[in-house]
């Protein structure tokens, strides 16, 4: 049986024990409107800046929305991807604008964090990158692994090449692992 049949009947399983769909929006509803409330009340309170209010707003509706809202349709999807879309845009512009880099360890910081943050947030949100292997993901799961490793490796760098080099590698395999898709070619 191919994984996608496999996924549909097991989604297909699981969907008598869910809220139906109009339940799942509702309380997808309330909770954005709870989650900007309060997001409201720290800003007007000079608790949070607006900036960094909105991009926790944004990453906290993209982070629930796959837990709650469970049907697939197009317009879903759409949604979902735009959700990932924004908050990492509303990262980026909040990362460049109030991290400075001061040296080549803050650089590979920055890099290491924004990039498991990303993909961790964009395996949350969609089951085909976490789920299905292809030639294509695994050259980027590559490329990107190489990325991780260069930057573990430049903060690193301070224990020798061959400590650095020896921890680095350790850990890209440990981040390569988590970051490879479950099922095979």
């Amino acid at each position: 049986m191919s994984e996608d049949v496999e996924f549909i009947i097991s989604e297909e399983l699981e969907e008598t024990y869910r809220p139906s769909r109009p339940i799942q929006v509702l309380i997808y509803v309330i909770l954005t409107l709870i989650i900007s409330l309060v997001m409201y009340q720290l800003v007007i309170n000079e608790m949070l800046d607006i900036k960094l209010a909105v991009t926790t707003l944004l990453f906290s509706l993209a982070f629930l929305f796959p837990i709650i809202i469970k049907f697939r349709t197009t317009l879903i999807e759409v949604i979902k991807y735009g959700l990932f879309g924004a908050t990492i845009l509303s990262i980026v512009y909040l990362l460049v604008t109030r991290v400075t880099i001061s040296s080549i360890y803050d650089l590979s910081l920055l890099v290491i964090f924004s990039e498991v943050l990303f993909i961790e947030l964009l395996h949350h949100i969609s089951w085909r990158f976490r789920a299905r292997r292809s030639k294509t993901l695994l050259v980027l799961d590559a490329v990107l692994a190489a990325i991780f490793f260069v930057s573990v490796f430049m903060f690193l760098q301070f224990l020798g090449l061959v400590i650095g080099g020896i921890l680095s590698l350790f850990i890209t395999i440990v981040f390569f692992y988590a970051i490879l898709p479950e099922r095979p070619l």
